[in-house]
């Protein structure tokens, strides 16, 4: 099964959302540039694939929704078409709050109503509770006294966390 790749990060316009859809998907030419002509031309195909969109937390979430929204209609047609999620900044794994407190990110998962990215993430102190943020709410830097800094670090894997430093080899 061929695998799409798309880049949230790329995708932060309308126009530049189509156009890194038509690239991807080597749209005709007379592709409307619009969500219904984009399912018209992934109906078309001979083959399905997997869509696989990164850094979801990065596009404005009236151009992520609707479109989130397509890909898991595709994947439900019975078609063979699948959709996925990643994000470099939400790994399963260890993270420091910014304030101090540790949590382990169980990963990336869409709202059931509004089709927005969130996170699951557990707090590792207490009674362990579970919790839910926005994707890009996790994935962004805060301001503090010492400058910006990430609202969440990732820790697993690295010296502060008692492992070898490898994050940037993840």
């Amino acid at each position: 099964m061929e695998r799409i790749i798309l880049d949230g990060t790329t995708m932060l316009t309308r126009a530049a959302m189509h156009d890194a859809l038509s690239e991807a998907f080597a749209l005709p030419a007379h592709y409307g540039r619009n969500l219904d002509a984009l399912w018209d031309c992934l109906t078309e195909r001979a083959e399905s694939a997997e869509v696989v969109l990164t850094a979801p937390e990065a596009m404005p979430e009236a151009l992520f929704a609707p479109l989130a929204a397509l890909f898991l209609d595709l994947a439900r047609t019975g078609a063979g078409w699948r959709f996925t999620l990643e994000s470099p900044a939400v790994q399963p794994g260890r993270y420091r709050h910014f304030k101090g407190g540790e949590y382990e990110c169980l990963g990336l998962a869409l709202h059931s109503e509004t089709l927005a990215p969130i996170v699951v993430y557990r707090a590792l102190y207490g009674n362990g509770g579970l919790w839910v943020r926005p994707a890009a709410m996790w994935a962004e830097q805060v301001n503090t006294a010492d400058g910006p800094v990430p609202r969440f670090r990732r820790i697993e894997g690295t010296k502060e966390a008692g492992g070898a430093e490898n994050e940037q080899h993840e």
